[in-house]
Formats: C-alpha cells, sequence, structure tokens
C-alpha cells in the first residue's frame, strides 16, 4: 500500500506563482504584424517579436508562442518602432514578424521579463546577443555582436566580427528546431 500524498503548497503571490500568471497572461495578448502602424498607447510593459513568415531559418517558430526577442520599456510602442528599424535595416524582412505587448505596473515587468527570457530562452536574448542594444559602442571600433553578424546591415562595422557565420548559423537552426517543441514552465504549472 502507498503512502498517502501530502497536500500541495500554492503561493500565488511568490515569485514563482506571479511569474507563471504573469507569463501565462502575456501568451494571450493580440499580436500586431511588425509592418502596421501600431495603434497609439503608451505605458510600461511587456514586448515581444515572433517569426511569422514562411522561409528561412526561423520558418519552424512560425505559428507558435515562442518569441524571437522579448525585452521591456517604459514606453513599449517607441521600443518596438526602434526594433522594426534594427530589421528594415538587414536582410530580414519586416513583413515576417509580428509583435505582442502587454502594459502594467513598473513592479512586476521584471518578473514577467525575467519568466519569459528564462521559460522560452529567445534566440535573440541568449544566442545572438545584440539586437536589443541602442548601437552603443558600434562607433567606437567594436565588433559586431552575434545579431549584427548574422543579420548584417544595421551598422558599419569598424572590424571584422569575432563571430564564424557558419558556426552561428549551426547554432541557431539547432536551437530553432529544440525551441519549435517547447513547452514552457508556466504551461507545466497550470497543467
Amino acid at each position: 500500500m502507498s503512502q498517502p500524498q501530502s497536500p500541495a503548497y500554492f503561493d500565488p503571490l511568490s515569485t514563482e506563482g506571479l511569474t507563471n500568471i504573469i507569463c501565462r497572461r502575456f501568451e494571450t495578448v493580440h499580436r500586431w504584424e511588425l509592418k502596421e502602424d501600431l495603434p497609439p498607447f503608451g505605458g510600461h510593459g511587456l514586448y515581444a517579436l515572433y517569426f511569422v513568415g514562411a522561409g528561412g531559418v526561423y520558418a519552424p517558430l512560425s505559428g507558435t508562442k515562442v518569441p524571437l526577442y522579448v525585452g521591456q520599456s517604459v514606453d513599449v510602442r517607441s521600443r518596438l518602432r526602434e526594433h522594426r528599424r534594427s530589421i528594415n535595416s538587414s536582410p530580414l524582412a519586416v513583413s515576417n514578424f509580428a509583435v505582442g505587448a502587454l502594459l502594467m505596473p513598473e513592479v512586476h515587468v521584471d518578473l514577467g521579463e525575467d519568466g519569459l527570457r528564462k521559460g522560452y530562452l529567445p534566440i535573440w536574448n541568449e544566442l545572438l546577443k545584440g539586437f536589443g542594444s541602442h548601437g552603443q559602442g558600434h562607433d567606437r571600433g567594436n565588433p559586431p555582436s552575434k545579431w549584427d553578424t548574422f543579420h548584417p546591415g544595421r551598422y558599419a562595422a569598424a572590424q571584422p566580427s569575432n563571430h564564424d557565420v557558419q558556426a552561428l548559423h549551426k547554432q541557431v537552426t539547432d536551437e530553432v528546431a529544440r525551441q519549435s517543441k517547447l513547452v514552457p514552465p508556466w504551461q507545466v504549472f497550470f497543467g
């Protein structure tokens, strides 16, 4: 005969509980095509960029809830417009991207961003770092970031890249394949 199981303990205001609630809510937000003008809104919050195209290295993520990049900003709409300009200046087609945003009190934004980053490990946050930078250092003679090496064109590089494009392509391809099957922790948390 098996031992009786103790009841589960749940604190909805724990860091894990709040993170999972924020992330689960974020997955339900409306997505806009990045090429569209965003509706007027202001405020602090979370945002994510999604690949919605039919071809290329990111195609397996199209139609999933897995973002390529997540972030936060005190002015989400302005930040998304900056990201649109970055993508437009690269070989990527802005029409292959969608965005989601969730405005919220500033006190909860760090939990949400941290949860989305840890739950999804977005490729442009974790593997191809440098997308979200504001260009600091690009004019100081620094070599291009991994993102700018893989998607050149945003900045004129003062130095050659320290990164091997073929190696990055293999890493990105492998990570996209893994992420296309990803189940984030908040989906397990809520069952």
